[in-house]
């Protein structure tokens, strides 16, 4: 949610995905396990501190908070009301988002790019994230969803929003930690005599927390720094990830092949 310029004292959720004729598609910090499944999933919302400076990595005390870096969009609209389809969704104006896919830079994708369009030229791997990821990875599932109901004699799906809210609790997985999720989250002890040892929880180095109560962080330095950090996942400013629907991830994110057999199972009977 932003806080209006234009006179308005207010927040609202960003346009246009707020329109009840939109889909709007939230973010998530997805992590993988060895065979390449999706481990745990979080609101995508990352805020760091840093703990160590560049090599020989002198600790930095007190840590360095530099709080919230981004995350993904959604709340309440002040301009539409609320329509027909999220039955569940609590308030009386437009809730956002209705579903979710990955979005952390963090956890990005890999994507190869190619500047000048020439065959033949260099070319660049990079990893994107943002809402501008998952939105387009939303998309293209739906069309998936889309051929397959004209493959077996329906018409177009159109508007994925109303249809998402009918579908089966398996269709959908919901985005919401477990506190087994947590067990490896960074903590630890500040030495500097001749102060007494201070010990810093994981919650602690994960400030700003707002509302949030489970929350998976990790050390991180990155290919350009020696420094060190904690990256927390999952805090996103004042909107917050929890079970079932969510101002951050709304429903959650489709479930591969079933959400695509429960959208057509779906559509078949209407």
């Amino acid at each position: 949610m932003d806080k209006a310029d234009f006179g308005i004292d207010s927040v609202s959720a960003g346009a246009n995905a707020d329109s009840p004729f939109a889909t709007a598609v939230g973010g998530t910090s997805t992590f993988l396990d060895s065979k390449h499944n999706i481990k745990l999933q979080t609101g995508w919302g990352l805020n760091f501190v840093r703990i160590a400076d560049p090599t020989p990595n002198p600790p930095t005390v007190p840590p360095l908070f530099f709080g919230f870096q981004s995350g993904s969009g959604g709340g309440a609209s002040i301009v539409y009301a609320k329509p027909k389809f999220p039955k569940h969704v609590h308030g009386k104006f437009r809730q956002t988002p209705d579903i979710a896919m990955n979005a952390d830079p963090d956890t990005g994708v890999e994507i190869i790019v190619t500047p000048t369009s020439v065959p033949g030229d260099p070319v660049d791997v990079e990893v994107f994230g943002g809402t501008s990821l998952s939105c387009p990875m939303f998309s293209a599932f739906w069309a998936i969803a889309n051929q397959a109901n004209v493959a077996v004699g329906g018409g177009s799906l159109g508007q994925a929003a109303p249809i998402l809210y009918g579908l089966p609790d398996e269709a959908i997985r919901d985005v919401n930690l477990k506190p087994s999720d947590t067990l490896f989250n960074v903590s630890g002890v500040i030495l500097n005599p001749p102060n007494p040892p201070t010990f810093e929880s994981a919650a602690a180095l994960a400030q700003p927390l707002e509302n949030t109560k489970l929350f998976p962080s990790a050390l991180f330095q990155s290919p350009g720094s020696t420094r060190w950090d904690v990256f927390t996942f999952g805090t996103d400013s004042s909107l917050t990830t929890g079970p079932g629907w969510d101002n951050v991830t709304g429903l959650g994110t489709p479930n591969g092949e079933k959400f695509v057999d429960e959208v057509l199972e779906a559509t078949r009977d209407h």
